[in-house]
């Protein structure tokens, strides 16, 4: 299974976010903001970083920014809760019809934004 780091200011959501994905196999590790999670990788290799986008100090742009800039081939996954109102953004597929405030500006390969309330169901379909 995979090691993955899961970053996030909300402690109960990455210790929910941690028991859910260590339950399925994987090896987690958790910071609680982007410094601490630069320090774990910088220590530790990972497969996957789940990062929030908005926290104190340093933000999940840069910590993705600051991430792909050491290590290219990294796969991380941003999430948040906060920024978009849910009746107005969320599809019947779950995606967002636009990308979240200020997400459009940063130079990122995205895809797909879930809302975080939804996304530990999503991540197991």
């Amino acid at each position: 299974m995979a090691k993955i780091l899961v970053v996030d200011d909300d402690a109960s959501f990455r210790h929910m976010l941690c028991l859910s994905l260590g339950k399925d196999g994987h090896s987690v590790v958790e910071a609680s903001d982007g410094n601490m999670a630069v320090k774990l990788v910088g220590n530790e290799s990972v497969d996957l970083v789940i990062t929030d986008i908005i926290m104190p100090d340093k933000e999940g742009i840069e910590l993705i920014l600051e991430l792909k800039k050491t290590n290219p081939e990294i796969k991380i996954i941003a999430i948040s809760g906060g920024g978009v109102t849910a009746g107005q953004e969320v599809c019947q597929n779950r995606r967002f019809k636009s990308i979240p405030q200020g997400v459009e500006r940063a130079p990122l390969d995205y895809r797909s934004y879930f809302l975080r309330q939804l996304f530990v169901e999503d991540l197991f379909v």
